[in-house]
């Protein structure tokens, strides 16, 4: 019972200001220009500000830093081997930032006579379909 308590006292207030939004939009008390200078605000001057606050009063210890460190480690040996397989296999063409974010994610759509790639093994049209990709 205690758990429920702790559990609500965390996610009822993100929903009832969820509902309060929705509640808001439905009477038209919120104008579209509205809603999107509340997300520049939230996005822009809360979100940092939550952030900055949770890194100044977080313990850090060596396992902390141990696993972010361990990511970013991990992170550049799979860009260096996947470098190093598209020079073996002589995949030509350049990607860019957007693409590569669609191809981890397998949802890359290209228009014209490019690819067109929604779904299934990422890697699959990274390594194969990276050519069409200039």
């Amino acid at each position: 019972m205690e758990n429920i308590v702790l559990l609500l006292q965390k996610v009822l207030p993100v929903f009832l200001v969820l509902f309060l939004g929705i509640l808001c939009r439905k009477k038209h008390l919120l104008t579209r220009d509205g809603i999107n200078a509340l997300k520049k605000v939230a996005v822009d001057i809360a979100l940092p500000a939550v952030m900055f606050s949770a890194f100044a009063t977080a313990e850090y210890s060596a396992n902390s830093i141990c696993v972010p460190l361990t990511m970013f480690t991990i992170c550049c040996i799979a860009l260096f081997l996947g470098v190093q397989l598209c020079r073996r296999l002589k995949i030509g063409g350049k990607l860019d930032v957007r693409n590569e974010t669609a191809i981890i994610t397998g949802k890359l759509k290209r228009v014209g006579d490019m690819v067109n790639y929604t779904g299934g093994a990422p890697i699959k049209a990274a390594v194969i379909e990276c050519s069409d990709m200039t």
